[in-house]
């Protein structure tokens, strides 16, 4: 078990003397230790007592305390007819509606968007920060870039494609959050737009492309990926195919084909540095395939047991959230890497904080066990007055990370990290409210402590400092004894020139003596020079003659200095 105190979220400081207070426990399953997060009241954002309102997912942060959340409406279209075992049956596969609720100040207050659908979510992308202008050639290159507009996020208009020539263009709808919430406004071609180029795929002009429902962004390789699904003229096979743009979202190009197809729903994770996974929902199973080449060969679609909807999975600063996943426990998993997971639950977290007319129900907290669920109904969409009240909830979150809180001097304190989660409370099951009651979306921030991982990240870096400097060294010194060896092979060969020639003058001189001057008395006799060299005696003359250091000729005279060397060798 760990302890959390409820948080007064506009002070950031811990709330004393509220009964609440002494309700809000969080119980994590009993794994080694337990991570510190401190949670504030959850909040309702949004209820309908009409249709159905539930499934928040798909919802985008705009940056810092702008998120932008997206959950499901039945409205009154959605008419279902039948017993009590059809009805949720019909409403959860009939059309719904999306509807977008967004907070500019991190939850404090919410705006509904009532405007024309459009807005893609968790698939847009940041708008661009205006192109920097050249910089003269003795300016400082060392100016960070600079930042997106976090206000503002690009939509692709896929009602208006244009297929041409293997490559398909849209245009885009720039999306503003302010406090008064979202504001849509359409760009033209020549403002932007987002091209896929098709002709890796097949070299032929697309007849149809859908995109999946998420892009994935790689920062630290400057990377993005999203899923496509592509028809062509006079061909029945679907082309299913993972992008990758290297311009911010703008240009797409063909990464790698995938094994089955984007089905119903989708969701493009990153698991590690090059593993991605895929996960798919088609008539309500889950099925996963990964790729460990960032995308470019993929494994087998297999069904994925640990599932039974999408779930969320994000990053804080140090710390992996994965959110949803069920169907029926709000479930949620916080852990460092894999086997470090803690399991904790919404529910009784939700129902510790508030007042009792806004708890769960108590037979929907028991049935969740350790974060799932024991009741298979809740698979079934349940509506019977028996088991209604026993999937209070679908089970869906969403999950927003709003960065690190700013200390008193305004720095960003690392040690933690701030995030918010979305889920449902279903007034009466899986079909909507019945009389009397209503659905709500509730969304809660906590406070996560990375004191922990900041630290052991840091002496990471320390160490790897260390380690790079170590290096370092070695290099420099191994760089100063190769230069110094070099420098005694010059000086050996200098030396052994300074000999040699040392050598040459001495053997002239010794050969002068030894055998010109008699050779020149004999000339004197009988006029004819006739130099011999006893080799047998002075082997030495063979080697100098080989080195080619040299003789004296008839014509040599030994000067003082080299007289005065030989006498000294």
């Amino acid at each position: 078990k760990a302890t959390v105190s409820v948080l007064n979220w506009s002070r950031g400081q811990t709330e004393g003397g509220r009964q609440q207070m002494a309700r809000a426990v969080l119980l994590f399953v009993a794994l080694a230790g337990a991570y510190d997060v401190e949670f504030a009241a959850p909040k309702r954002v949004a209820s309908s007592a009409k249709g159905h309102l539930w499934r928040p997912r798909g919802g985008v942060e705009f940056g810092g305390s702008k998120v932008a959340l997206i959950l499901q409406a039945h409205g009154e279209a959605c008419d279902c007819e039948g017993d009590d075992e059809a009805v949720p049956a019909c409403k959860y596969g009939c059309g719904q509606a999306p509807r977008v609720v967004t907070t500019h100040d991190g939850g404090e207050t919410f705006v509904e968007y009532e405007g024309e659908a459009g807005f893609c979510g968790a698939a847009s992308l940041p708008t661009p920060a205006p192109a920097a202008e050249k910089k003269e050639k003795d300016a400082e290159k060392d100016e960070p870039a600079p930042e997106d507009d976090a206000s503002k996020r690009l939509c692709v208009d896929t009602t208006q494609p244009h297929y041409a020539d293997s490559e398909v263009t849209f245009p885009m709808v720039e999306w503003q959050l302010t406090a008064e919430g979202l504001t849509p406004r359409k760009l033209s071609m020549t403002e932007r737009k987002v091209t896929v180029h098709t002709q890796v795929i097949k070299r032929d002009t697309p007849k149809s492309l859908r995109f999946g429902d998420n892009v994935l962004d790689v920062p630290d390789k400057a990377l993005k990926y999203r899923l496509a699904e592509l028809t062509y003229e006079g061909d029945e096979k679907t082309y299913a195919v993972v992008l990758k743009s290297l311009d911010k979202g703008f240009t797409w190009i063909h990464s790698g084909d995938l094994p089955g197809g984007l089905g119903q729903k989708n969701v493009l994770h990153r698991l590690s540095q090059n593993t991605l996974r895929l996960l798919t929902v088609e008539d309500g199973v889950v099925y996963q395939t990964k790729s460990k080449t960032l995308g470019r060969k993929w494994s087998n679609v297999t069904a994925d047991a640990d599932y039974l909807s999408l779930p969320v999975i994000k990053q804080t600063g140090f710390l992996s959230f994965v959110v949803g996943g069920r169907m029926g426990p709000v479930a949620i998993s916080l852990g460092a890497k894999k086997g470090t997971e803690k399991y904790f639950n919404l529910v009784s977290q939700h129902n510790e904080a508030l007042e009792d007319h806004e708890d769960y129900p108590e037979a929907f907290v028991e049935r969740m066990g350790r974060g799932t669920s024991d009741s298979a109904n809740c698979s079934q969409h349940p509506r019977t007055e028996e088991h209604g009240t026993d999937c209070a909830s679908s089970g869906e979150v969403d999950l927003f990370v709003l960065g690190s809180p700013e200390k008193e001097d305004g720095a960003l304190d690392r040690n933690y990290t701030d995030v918010m989660m979305c889920y449902d409370k279903l007034g009466d099951g899986w079909a909507g409210p019945a009389e009397g009651k209503d659905d709500s979306v509730y969304c809660v921030k906590a406070r996560v402590n990375e004191t922990a991982e900041l630290a052991a990240h840091e002496a990471k870096l320390e160490k790897k400092r260390k380690l790079e400097k170590e290096k370092e060294e070695a290099y420099e010194k191994a760089k100063k004894m190769r230069e110094e060896a070099e420098e005694r092979k010059r000086q050996k060969k200098r030396e052994k020139s300074r000999k040699l020639k040392e050598a040459k003058k001495m053997w002239k001189k010794v050969d002068y003596e030894a055998n010109v001057v008699p050779a020149k008395a004999f000339e004197a006799l009988d006029d004819e020079l006739i130099i011999v060299r006893d080799l047998a005696k002075f082997p030495e003359y063979a080697e100098i003659m080989a080195e080619e250091v040299g003789l004296p000729d008839k014509d040599y005279v030994p000067d003082a200095a080299e007289e005065e060397a030989a006498k000294e060798e």
